[in-house]
């Protein structure tokens, strides 16, 4: 301690005066720069919360749109009169065993042409329903185009247990589905169940493709942050949708690390480490199918704009701190300045120039101290004159009484010798 109080003594006034506003300075200016940086990354990160909650949530409107849309023309297909009028005339001569039998069946040409001519509204261009397949009463799909009906017997079966009791539309998860004309894709199927409108018997069921493809568009085109993905995942937690193909069917968790905590029981926020990234998590629960779409946005995509920031509180905070120094600098030297003016005057008054004045002038504490000093040096300039004057004085009164002393003593002895030398 007493090494540094040393140190510190040693050091110039003017020094001392520029460090000191320079630590003020750097200090106050990274505590500044420190609070606006925690601030905004905070205020950044409750934004990005909310945009992607935002988003999550169109999304999840835009998927019930789609949702109801197919519903709707699965609802559509199934109560289509045409269509019911083949259905029930294959119901009536399977299940009647005194029905005479068709030549052909559902294969006769006119038959075909019925369904194909009733499905062709259906699929697309018009709607993104990419093909639809019939299974009929007598268990029997029914190939009216686009759809492999080998490949919906092997997955649906041919019996009655894909019929829906409730003759609700049932969504399947994602499937593998082949097309006659373009190999095979990713697609979800929507079943309904065909009743009879007029005497209630279960007459068939009709199934709607929608390929994988139509759910990431709802997405694909809505990313606010560069590097951010959304995932659509199923009640166990495997992806059905995202942009990157090669995920699908994969387990969440498995593929990212990333433990959803409360999975499908709740929406939920947070940020955790994934492949040498650090994420922010955002879901929301899709519940008529029990899916949750997930975003995923790298922290460092989201504090993108607090860098930039930075970077500006940087570049104001470097200019700041250059001005800073300058009026410190002259600061310190226009209050040492006119002290080291007045030491000047000191140190020639030392070598015996008495009349040497301090001229700095100043209504501040040096201006007071400049004239105290000036005062101070008339004031012992006049002692000693008057002192010389008072030396001067009792030398001339000293010299006078010598010599008052002298005379006498001389004339006294003069006269002696005047005799003598008579």
């Amino acid at each position: 301690m007493k090494g540094f109080t040393r140190y510190v003594g040693g050091i110039s006034i003017k020094n001392k005066i520029f460090i000191a506003n320079l630590l003020i300075i750097v200090v106050f200016i990274s505590a500044q720069s420190l609070f606006t940086n925690s601030i905004s990354q905070k205020a950044i990160i409750e934004k990005a919360v909310n945009d992607s909650s935002r988003e999550l949530f169109l999304i999840k409107n835009n998927l019930q749109t789609l949702l109801s849309t197919i519903e709707d023309y699965s609802k559509i297909l199934a109560s289509d009169y045409r269509l019911q009028n083949v259905l029930y005339n294959d119901y009536l001569l399977n299940h009647d065993g005194y029905a005479p039998k068709p030549v052909a069946g559902l294969s006769n040409l006119s038959m075909n042409k019925i369904l194909s001519e009733t499905i062709s509204n259906i699929v697309e261009p018009n709607t993104k329903i990419k093909a639809a397949s019939i299974l009929t009463s007598n268990r029997q799909w029914v190939d009216v185009g686009f759809a492999d009906n080998k490949v919906a017997s092997r997955i649906f079966g041919d019996g009655d247990e894909t019929a829906d009791r409730t003759y609700a539309p049932v969504w399947t998860g994602l499937i593998k589905f082949k097309f006659l004309y373009e190999g095979e894709d990713n697609v979800f199927a929507v079943s309904k169940t065909v009743v009879h409108k007029d005497t209630g018997k279960t007459i068939g069921r009709v199934f709607l493709y929608v390929k994988e493809a139509v759910i990431t568009s709802i997405y694909e085109e809505g990313k606010n942050h560069k590097g951010g993905e959304f995932y659509i995942l199923d009640a166990d937690g495997n992806m059905i949708s995202a942009r990157d193909k090669s995920l699908l069917y994969r387990n969440f968790n498995e593929v990212f690390a990333i433990d959803i905590p409360g999975y499908g029981q709740k929406d939920v926020s947070f940020t955790q480490n994934s492949g040498g990234k650090r994420l922010l998590v955002s879901t929301q629960r899709f519940q008529p199918l029990q899916w949750t779409i997930v975003s995923t946005v790298p922290i460092d995509d989201i504090t993108l704009e607090r860098k930039k920031i930075n970077q500006l509180i940087i570049g104001i905070g470097a200019v700041c701190l250059l001005l800073a120094l300058i009026v410190s600098f002259l600061l310190s030297r226009s209050i040492t300045r006119p002290i080291f003016r007045l030491a000047k005057t000191m140190r020639e008054i030392r070598t015996g120039k008495m009349q040497v004045r301090s001229a700095y002038q100043s209504r501040d504490e040096i201006g007071y101290l400049s004239d105290g000093f000036n005062n101070l040096m008339d004031r012992i300039e006049a002692l000693m004159a008057e002192n010389t004057e008072k030396q001067r004085t009792k030398a001339e009164m000293e010299f006078k009484l010598l010599q008052s002393q002298i005379k006498p003593h001389f004339f006294l002895q003069y006269g002696r010798d005047d005799r003598f030398a008579h």
